[in-house]
């Protein structure tokens, strides 16, 4: 399952093989983790991952340091695969390793679904161009189509099957996550013009409010109990807070003492993945887990070489993509991190 704020992807440039580094316990009742550096396709300069399913596969695409050539590719048992013989980006995968992206280039771009077999065209079948978001494990696909309706609306979907159905149109309106029961999490233009934070139904929102005090908000992750991670936006720069919506109800999820934080995605444990920064040049990640907020390097063993600088995508094991600094050779690089022992309760 793939969430919009995650949809940017870092271009990797160094080279480095797999590299395992051991953790150290952790006392905070958060998981420990070791990190595993990924390696571009061979011939290929850089790896950037977006989406990670509950075996560990994560997508993406590899690519050249020196023009635009990228293709979308797979990363399962220790290595990166190229999914198919054309230029594009996969952006999201489900369990089954159902993977949709992007193939083409500006001029004639177009977007897919692979499932191990032919590539379907997405973009053929309905018709325009579309911008995905999300495959669930019943196969269902949510986004975005690219032409207004005549209103002036956003028109979104939901595809499944060979068949694209409308849910509606909003004005603005962006779906950001979809879970396997194909509820689908986003945000649209309000009647006062600022964002909402809603779930698309058909033919209908279900606004789900913001924190007290804010002008607008989003929902950016939903998980399969309906948990929902959004962000709400108050006066001032970065003046952004996340909040957890959970039966109905709203709450602060508190911070690491930044002015904003910003939810990525939230998995099905309700552990929360996102960024917390100063200002656009100081920013960490943070994993909110069992009700406490964490800086995501205080996870990594002190002395550790890696400093993580971003992340994408949380799983329901805990295991996160993300991209992390080398400190002993300057460079950005696609790593993944995995729990070394079950976190304390």
């Amino acid at each position: 399952m793939k969430n919009f704020a995650a949809l940017p992807i870092l271009l990797l440039i160094l080279f480095l093989s797999p590299i395992p580094v051991a953790l150290a316990a952790s006392d905070n009742g958060a998981p420990r983790y070791q990190v595993t550096v990924i390696a571009p396709l061979p011939g290929l300069d850089w790896v950037a991952l977006g989406d990670i399913n509950n075996s560990g596969h994560a997508v993406g695409a590899s690519g050249s340091a020196t023009s635009s050539f990228r293709v979308p590719v797979i990363y399962r048992n220790g290595q990166v695969e190229r999914l198919a013989d054309f230029r594009g980006a996969a952006v999201a995968v489900n369990d089954f390793d159902q993977v949709i992206g992007y193939f083409g280039d500006e001029e004639n771009p177009a977007e897919f679904l692979w499932t191990g077999g032919p590539v379907i065209n997405l973009t053929q079948i309905a018709g325009e161009n579309l911008l995905l978001v999300a495959i669930n494990n019943r196969g269902e696909i949510s986004g975005r189509y690219h032409h207004l309706d005549p209103e002036g609306g956003q028109r979104v979907f939901m595809y499944r099957d060979g068949v694209f159905r409308t849910l509606g149109a909003w004005p603005g309106a962006q779906p950001t996550s979809m879970n396997n029961l194909g509820q689908i999490a986003g945000f649209y233009d309000g009647p006062d013009g600022l964002w909402h934070a809603v779930l698309f139904r058909d033919g209908g929102l279900q606004e789900l409010g913001g924190l007290p005090g804010a002008e607008m908000s989003i929902a950016y992750s939903i998980n399969d109990r309906g948990d929902v991670a959004g962000g709400s936006f108050f006066p001032g720069v970065f003046q952004v807070r996340t909040f957890l919506y959970r039966n109905g109800k709203l709450r602060d999820i508190g911070t690491l003492g930044d002015n904003a934080t910003s939810p990525l995605r939230i998995n099905n444990s309700g552990d929360i993945l996102g960024i917390s920064a100063v200002d656009s040049e100081n920013f960490r990640v943070f994993l909110y887990h069992h009700n406490k907020m964490h800086d995501l390097n205080d996870l990594i063993l002190p002395n550790s070489r890696w400093q993580m600088f971003g992340a994408d995508s949380i799983n329901d094991r805990g295991e996160i993509i993300g991209t992390a600094i080398d400190r002993e050779n300057p460079g950005i690089h696609t790593v993944l991190l995995t729990p070394v022992d079950p976190p304390k309760n």
